[in-house]
């Protein structure tokens, strides 16, 4: 006589609500609590605004613009590209100067 070798029995899990769906995870291994006493982060770990954000402006937009034109005139015709690179230099200049100017108000 031959015996089979006993297989551990798997746990059975409960049935879950939509067929095939995975089964929820056990409640212990879910997440793991937040680190800090009575479950609370640390203050000002991570701070809920930024210190400054830059003023919103339409260079970035040109300067995309510059980029698609260029882009364009690569599969067409080269004035395209050259209007192209004018508006994307155009562009970076106003952007840059406007990042040097609110760098320097920042600083005083």
């Amino acid at each position: 006589m031959s015996e089979t070798p006993e297989t551990p029995e798997t746990p059975k899990l409960p049935p879950s609500p939509v067929e095939g769906a995975l089964p929820a995870p056990p409640i212990e291994s879910a997440l793991p609590a937040p680190a800090g006493p009575a479950g609370l982060l640390p203050p000002n770990r991570f701070p809920a605004k930024p210190v400054h954000l830059p003023e919103p402006t339409y260079w970035p937009f040109f300067m995309g613009l510059g980029v698609a034109f260029i882009g364009w005139g690569l599969i067409s015709f080269w004035l395209i590209s050259i209007g192209g690179l004018v508006v994307f230099a155009i562009a970076l200049r106003g952007w840059i100067n406007i990042l040097r100017h609110e760098r320097q108000l920042n600083e005083r």
